[in-house]
């Protein structure tokens, strides 16, 4: 399947919706965090003096667990069937393909960011980004 290719305003657009998606991303990545904690401590205490996994809740904390990893992925590919790619859950880096002086690069966005304002290469990545205009 090829590529979406988004103009400036096609990718602007979008913003509004891929803002309220990546808060729900942010949210499940910290619970998720929060949650992988918790498991590891009583994993923790089960390996050091033998408690009961189930006294101790382990099994009700993996299946939390395991249900934001889900919902986190369905995020995610809420985002990729929009056509652009989530680039990275912390910092909110979302990329759109996009045609600029006559080859493809990717339109850069931060969900810190009130609209696309740069742009890098394919191969660059968020370090080479350069201002639009």
């Amino acid at each position: 399947m090829a590529a979406k290719i988004f103009t400036l305003e096609e990718a602007n657009r979008l913003i509004p919706k891929l803002r309220a998606i990546l808060a729900g991303i942010m949210e499940k990545r910290d619970k998720i965090a929060a949650r992988q904690k918790e498991v590891y401590a009583i994993r923790r205490i089960i390996d050091g003096n033998g408690h009961n996994p189930e006294a101790l809740g382990l099994a009700a904390k993996e299946r939390e667990l395991k249900e934001l990893i889900n919902q986190l992925n369905e995020d995610i590919e809420k985002i990729n069937s929009l056509g652009c790619e989530l680039k990275d859950i912390h910092l909110g880096l979302v990329d759109f393909r996009s045609i600029r002086e006559g080859r493809e690069v990717y339109l850069c966005w931060k969900f810190d960011e009130d609209e696309i304002s740069f742009w890098h290469d394919l191969h660059t990545g968020f370090a080479g980004r350069q201002p639009l205009f």
